[in-house]
């Protein structure tokens, strides 16, 4: 997974106190989120599953 979406979900997580789940559904929702994430056009499924955000925040994504 590219980093800039991976560390953009994040900050957009905690920005707007949100759980995983529903980062997920702000981000498939929202274009202008999409394209703060680096995406060049909208996409309409969910770019990543809410799990990988727990496991970004436990370290285990990166590994």
């Amino acid at each position: 997974m590219n980093p800039r979406v991976l560390i953009g979900a994040v900050i957009i997580k905690h920005m707007l106190n949100l759980d995983d789940r529903e980062t997920v559904a702000q981000i498939t929702e929202n274009m202008y989120l999409q394209y703060f994430l680096g995406y060049s056009s909208y996409i309409k499924r969910p770019p990543f599953n809410a799990s990988l955000l727990w496991l970004s925040e436990n370290g285990s994504a990166m590994n």
